[in-house]
């Protein structure tokens, strides 16, 4: 008796339809570029600060974004289509236009005190008022926290990308 269909043609379309299942629920995969640089303010390193790159065009790049480490050193790490950091192959982000935005600031709460703190001083406990304005030092000047006012923009090219940002606080 001659077989009517061989095994091997209905194993290449079903494996095709398990993988895509299967990829279904994460970030979806797509090729990345490593993109690396450094931030600094006024020539020094500055650590801990957010490197956050968006498509200037929507739909003609993915968002990206890194953290500066104690030499001012950043590496983009794109973000997924459900907003988490996409995992190992898809480290850094794809080609590109795209503008940029870096922040680091440090909030200063001195209102925070507990009862035992105001009563051991033997003041009268107050509580912190949630809508007053709390002193701000923005280590990396303000308007680079914003893209309509950073002015920085970047193109993402094929290959590993070194895109430094020198910012100055003047």
């Amino acid at each position: 008796m001659k077989h009517l269909f061989k095994p091997a043609k209905l194993l290449t379309p079903l494996l095709f339809l398990t993988l895509t299942a299967i990829g279904c629920g994460g970030p979806s995969t797509f090729p990345t570029e490593l993109v690396t640089g450094t931030v600094t303010v006024d020539g020094a390193p500055v650590e801990g600060a957010t490197v956050t790159f968006h498509p200037i065009t929507e739909g003609q790049g993915n968002s990206a974004v890194g953290m500066t480490d104690a030499s001012g050193v950043y590496h983009l790490t794109v973000v997924g289509n459900t907003g988490e950091l996409a995992p190992g192959p898809e480290k850094g982000t794809t080609v590109g236009e795209y503008e940029i935005k870096i922040s680091k600031f440090i909030e200063e709460d001195d209102s925070a005190q507990t009862q035992e703190e105001v009563d051991a001083q033997g003041l009268d406990f107050k509580e912190p008022d949630a809508y007053a304005e709390v002193p701000t030092t923005y280590i990396v000047p303000e308007k680079f926290m914003n893209f309509s006012t950073s002015g920085l923009k970047a193109t993402v090219a094929a290959g590993e990308n070194s895109i430094p940002f020198d910012l100055s606080s003047k």
